[in-house]
């Protein structure tokens, strides 16, 4: 009896907890136009990005697009599939609607920018609540070794070189 009782108090806690989290999911603290230009892209770069989450499934991994936007100050790289129900959500809501769809997919929720005069990066990491955590840093250093081997690649010389990055 007393083994119903805790279960019965778990499901009650877990659904109400499920439905805090989404209605927290369904608040936008910032439209677009809170925000402004810094640069302007000189190039884009599309990524077709996998990842694996589980060293012990290495056969799992979930996969993503990934924008990269090169410009003279400032670069930024972020997922195309969250840009994609970002704008979504943001017409909807301008259209006055209080619920949009939202991403089903696993994706990574970071945004990376680089502002290149202050030699500095931003991470922005969104959690399902529309939290964000952010920090800033300056630029890695990266000690690089050339090695000697050497491949062509799609016409072009290349030569091997290695780095450590954070481990």
């Amino acid at each position: 009896m007393n083994s119903n009782i805790n279960t019965s108090i778990l499901n009650i806690f877990t659904v109400l907890l499920f439905i805090n989290i989404a209605a927290k999911a369904q608040v936008i603290s910032s439209t677009i136009q809170d925000y402004s230009v810094l640069d302007s892209a000189e190039m884009e770069v599309i990524y077709y990005v996998e990842t694996m989450n589980d060293s012990l499934k290495p056969n799992k991994k979930t996969s993503d697009i990934q924008r990269l936007l090169i410009g003279n100050k400032i670069s930024k790289i972020y997922s195309c599939t969250l840009f994609y129900y970002d704008s979504l959500a943001t017409e909807l809501i301008s259209k006055g609607a209080q619920n949009y769809p939202i991403c089903q997919k696993p994706v990574l929720p970071v945004e990376v920018i680089k502002d290149h005069s202050k030699k500095t990066l931003s991470v922005i990491y969104r959690t399902l609540t529309e939290d964000l955590f952010q920090y800033e840093e300056q630029f890695p250093v990266f000690n690089w070794v050339i090695q000697p081997e050497k491949k062509t690649i799609l016409t072009h010389s290349c030569q091997k070189a290695q780095t450590r990055f954070r481990g």
